[in-house]
């Protein structure tokens, strides 16, 4: 391959014909300078768009003191998790948000209203999905699905359809 040093578009094309067959075609060329963007292909290989932010409607949550813990806890833990794993589904800048909406909030009564963003109330949701199973101690497996109950009943029927974890 003849070429050089300097920037260069790369596109990759995957198409899996069966279980045990796929077939790949990367295509090189040269490029002017463009800043980094990271995405993920959907099914048919075509890029996912990245979230949209910009929706200023929220939603308030009423919770208990633990529960607003829990959330926290583990939307800063998948925060973490995404980073290390390259953030694929796109989601550590909603978890920074949604650490950043809920630091504020002291445990001064039993209980404390949370707002957020439609997108952030997704993304807890999905965090919590995904974290109850994963956690071994049974106690706090029972705290996160609690946290999630709490949420899903009181705003779920608000929430547009539609993942924001590839999971």
């Amino acid at each position: 391959m003849t070429g050089g040093a300097g920037d260069y578009q790369l596109r990759l094309y995957a198409r899996y014909l069966n279980v045990r067959h796929q077939r790949h075609l990367l295509r090189l060329w040269p490029s002017p300078k463009a800043p980094m963007w990271t995405y993920q292909l959907d099914d048919e290989a075509q890029p996912i768009e990245r979230p949209d932010r910009t929706g200023t409607e929220t939603l308030q949550v009423t919770m208990t003191a633990d529960q607003l813990d829990t959330l926290r806890l583990e939307v800063e833990q998948m925060a973490l998790l995404e980073t290390w794993s390259g953030d694929i589904d796109d989601i550590v800048e909603d978890c920074r948000q949604i650490t950043d909406a809920t630091e504020p909030l002291t445990a001064t009564s039993d209980d404390v209203t949370v707002a957020l963003t439609v997108r952030q109330w997704k993304v807890v949701l999905a965090v919590l999905e995904q974290r109850g199973p994963e956690v071994p101690k049974q106690d706090r497996a029972r705290c996160i699905r609690q946290t999630h109950k709490v949420i899903d009943t009181q705003i779920r029927h608000r929430l547009p359809p539609g993942r924001v974890l590839g999971i």
